[in-house]
């Protein structure tokens, strides 16, 4: 459970207790997201994310953005964040594979395609939705840092 003192309170269901707080560099959780039973991926208004162990309360962070992260989904093992910079990124554990250019404002929230993940969306203070190819970037994750510059389909907003 996040708070407004941005603590992180860890509680036992079990127990019926809570086990153990976490300070969160003293700022706000604006997302966050399992990745699996024991660990979730935090945004917590600055420019990195938070990979978060639950069971020890280890923090990882991930750097790549150059203005506030703003919005995280998670799809078998790679998350996407977008953030204030206008870019979107792709990440595979702790690895930035991919970034995606095309928003004129702030991307205020990612989605992958819940069923197989082969494209996700994205929508921006610019007023657009954004739909994207990730499927061959989630098949060769290695090598060197993609960058994509072009979205599959641009719709604009009222």
């Amino acid at each position: 459970m996040c708070n407004t003192d941005q603590q992180l309170s860890f509680h036992s269901l079990k127990k019926l207790r809570r086990e153990a707080n976490r300070s969160l560099y003293l700022d706000e959780v604006i997302d966050c997201k399992f990745v699996t039973d024991s660990e979730a991926l935090l945004c917590s208004n600055s420019e990195s994310l938070k990979l978060l162990d639950l069971e020890t309360h280890e923090t990882k962070l991930l750097t790549g953005h150059t203005d506030i992260v703003l919005c995280i989904d998670i799809f078998n093992g790679y998350f996407l964040s977008g953030a204030k910079d206008n870019e979107i990124r792709l990440w595979h554990g702790e690895r930035c594979v991919a970034v995606f250019r095309g928003h004129n404002e702030n991307v205020t929230s990612v989605c992958f395609a819940p069923k197989n993940g082969r494209f996700f969306v994205s929508t921006s203070q610019d007023n657009t939705l954004k739909v994207w190819d990730s499927e061959r970037l989630l098949k060769q994750s290695e090598g060197e840092l993609r960058e994509v510059n072009a979205a599959e389909l641009t719709i604009m907003g009222h």
